[in-house]
């Protein structure tokens, strides 16, 4: 039989307060952000996965993931991951509705 006895117990929690772009570093989301970007009909941003198929262990361990402001950064994001690499690596691109 066990014995209780009711304590109190405090809980700290990591949460998220916003989104930064990952190639501007502007803050993407906010609690005031919304109704900017409403203003403004910016109704979405972009979230990435990168990664490469090459063959070996690392291909698991090259995903990687980036929170993309707008079109314009996200090309300017493209142009660069893409620079100088061979056909192995892959870009996955989500648009997420605000």
């Amino acid at each position: 039989m066990n014995k209780y006895k009711i304590k109190e117990v405090t809980h700290k929690e990591k949460v998220v307060i916003g989104t930064i772009c990952d190639e501007c570093e502007k803050e993407i989301l906010n609690e005031q952000d919304f109704q900017d970007r409403l203003r403004k009909r910016m109704s979405h941003y972009f979230e990435v996965s990168t990664h490469h198929n090459d063959w070996g262990n690392d291909s698991i361990d090259s995903y990687e993931d980036y929170d993309i402001c707008s079109e314009k950064c996200l090309l300017e994001f493209l142009r660069k991951y893409f620079d100088g690499k061979d056909c192995s690596y892959c870009c996955d691109i989500k648009q997420v509705r605000i």
